[in-house]
């Protein structure tokens, strides 16, 4: 058995295409008032490394 064989590694990424979920709501009524929101979604890059001992 060696170093590497009780190591294990796993990268990910998240979002990678940059396809934002956007959430928008408009209202207009007769008083002309806008409501407007969305959201964004960030693109999210991370590695995990686990070593058994």
């Amino acid at each position: 058995m060696g170093y590497f064989d009780k190591l294990e590694a796993a990268i990910y990424v998240k979002n990678l295409t940059d396809s934002n979920e956007w959430l928008d709501k408009n209202l207009v009524t007769s008083s002309q008032v806008y409501y407007y929101g969305n959201s964004f979604q960030p693109r999210t890059i991370g590695a995990q490394f686990n070593y058994r001992f």
